[in-house]
């Protein structure tokens, strides 16, 4: 094979190999941001032992339920939703109700102070690894 047929499958095989190396980088950045994530979800919880009552139980429990929605709630979690090409808007929902709890917490004491901002701050860690 010569002449054009050999300059076509060139720019097939160019093609098709950019077109692997793109699929398999998109797939290394959604393991990264998974795995970052999930890493961030786990400190929130962390964070979230220092906070008071009644507080820490409320926060922990929707850390808990958030992480078992995503992996596999409803419709089979928001991974497999993910996998189809959208999101959920329920794993957003309970993300902003970890929030809510945390923005309830009430107190004067500086460990207390430190543990409330530590769990916000993994949860704009938590949001920005979901964008």
């Amino acid at each position: 094979m010569g002449g054009p047929g050999a300059a076509v499958l060139g720019f097939f095989a160019l093609f098709t190999g950019f077109a692997v190396a793109g699929a398999w980088q998109q797939l290394n950045t959604a393991r990264r941001h998974t795995h970052e994530e999930s890493r961030a979800l786990t400190e929130v919880y962390r964070a979230a032992r220092l906070l008071p009552e009644p507080e820490r139980p409320v926060v922990q429990q929707r850390v808990r339920d958030r992480t078992r929605q995503v992996i596999g709630g409803e419709i089979g979690g928001e991974w497999a939703q993910m996998g189809r090409g959208h999101g959920s808007a329920e794993a957003w929902v309970a993300a902003d109700r970890i929030r809510i709890s945390v923005d309830a917490v009430r107190s004067q004491d500086p460990s207390e102070l430190a543990a409330k901002a530590d769990v916000l701050r993994g949860l704009t860690d938590v949001r920005r690894r979901r964008r």
